[in-house]
């Protein structure tokens, strides 16, 4: 009998320090219970499938990642390796980054141009100054960018050359943080159609290589352009969309968000305000989960002309959430399936969650417990706050606290000899973030 004990304490012991490892990151460690307590063993089987879900979730996540640097890698390159003069400046007008190119069409390296106003750089004509700095300022004050923009450059050597400049305001969430200028060469007068063409081609060639789908559609709301994924042609249309060239863009879409679908487009060319709508399709016995975002599309004069209708493949993120939901609902019933007393602290010493043990122990509803800080634990005798409060210091201390006795009262008056057991739980930083307490009741052993 004095064996089983033994185990089962041992046990406890294991699954309180596999939670602590598993809260501070360590993902490599699974419970292999010694004793026969089948309480014991399902809260092992649990928190082992918990962990390797977990593992798979991390697993995905790191591969995101690395396709989302890849994606970095590739912007770097496009932005290295352009024709054009590439400039990023902030909303002070100050140039941040200026890709290679400026070197070869004007002249001057990217270091001798970077820090500077770029009214102010030299190279923009004298004359043209004025009138560039007011459309800046406008365009960041009006939120509107006017485009293409003609102006004249001098060169390093004191050449003049004829420029187009596009620019696209950069935000963060709401806030303008700069713009960001591509300016190309025009000296030559290109003529305008076939230069329409190529920019024409160069933009359908930019969004077929992203892995979304790109709706065009008009005032009417018809479609009249698409771009496809290069890299997954099959992914957001089970029809050719040439065959909907046309006819209304919402009879693309499942009936059930048609209506929705329509309403948002026709909002947001109304209102010049950007939508979103999440919805999913069924492909056999597969469920895909798309996001679109709906954006107006305006002419120099500022007046709609239509939108655009982005649509992305959202359904690993969809498949993350819902298995983030089944780590966090597995976690909580290890924890509530507890035979031990738990509390969760937070690192100023308030009890943020309670099992339901602990409150059947005390006697105490959860509400009575949660919130409340060392100094007012209902629980506990005058002398076990302070003893419990110099605990609590020494492991925010980083120092080791062996398991300690401590006196307990119960709602009804009853007083109980827990063994208090804790480990704490860090971030990526290491800072503790809270502290998970195991409480045995031991008063038969007194």
């Amino acid at each position: 009998m004095v064996k089983k004990k033994e185990d089962s304490s041992a046990d406890y012991k294991k699954i309180i320090e596999a939670l602590a490892r598993a809260g501070d990151g360590d993902l490599t460690t699974e419970i292999d219970l010694s004793s026969n307590d089948p309480n014991l063993n399902t809260i092992a089987r649990e928190f082992n499938k918990m962990v390797n879900k977990l593992k798979s979730a991390f697993n995905e996540l790191r591969e995101s990642n690395r396709q989302l640097d890849a994606k970095v890698k590739r912007l770097e390159r496009i932005f290295d390796n352009s024709e054009d003069i590439i400039v990023f400046i902030n909303k002070y007008g100050t140039i941040v980054d200026i890709n290679k190119s400026v070197k070869q069409i004007l002249g001057y390296d990217p270091d001798d141009l970077k820090g500077k106003h770029f009214a102010k750089a030299g190279v923009i004509l004298a004359e043209e100054v004025s009138a560039l700095l007011e459309a800046f300022k406008n365009a960041l004050k009006k939120e509107v960018v006017r485009n293409p923009i003609g102006l004249t450059v001098v060169t390093k050597e004191g050449n003049k050359l004829n420029m187009e400049a596009n620019a696209s305001l950069l935000k963060n969430e709401d806030e303008i943080e700069g713009m960001v200028v591509v300016l190309r060469n025009v000296t030559r007068h290109i003529q305008k159609d076939i230069r329409l063409q190529e920019e024409k081609e160069k933009l359908r060639s930019i969004l077929s290589s992203i892995e979304d789908l790109v709706l065009i559609v008009d005032k009417d709301s018809r479609l009249v352009e698409y771009y496809e994924s290069s890299a997954h042609p099959e992914s957001f249309a089970f029809v050719p969309l040439k065959q909907y060239l046309g006819k209304p863009v919402k009879t693309l879409f499942p009936k059930s968000i048609a209506l929705e679908m329509e309403k948002a487009i026709n909002y947001c060319m109304k209102k010049k305000e950007f939508q979103e709508i999440d919805y999913p399709l069924s492909s056999g016995k597969k469920v895909i989960w798309f996001s679109t975002r709906i954006t107006p599309l305006q002419n120099p004069a500022s007046e709609v002309t239509g939108a655009a209708i982005l649509i992305r493949d959202i359904t690993p993120q969809v498949e993350m959430e819902k298995i983030l939901e089944q780590t966090e609902e597995k976690y909580r019933k290890v924890f509530e399936q507890s035979p031990q007393g738990l509390l969760i602290l937070d690192a100023e010493g308030r009890i943020v969650d309670v099992n339901k043990k602990m409150c059947e122990w005390l006697g105490y509803k959860r509400n009575e417990m949660i919130g409340k800080d060392h100094i007012m634990y209902p629980f506990l005798t005058k002398s076990g706050k302070i003893m419990a409060v110099r605990k609590f210091i020494q492991r925010l201390a980083g120092k080791i606290v062996p398991p300690y006795e401590l006196e307990f009262v119960a709602k009804d008056g009853t007083v109980y000899i827990g063994e208090v057991d804790a480990r704490t739980i860090k971030d990526e930083d290491g800072n503790i973030t809270m502290v998970v307490v195991m409480v045995t009741d031991v008063t038969r052993r007194r």
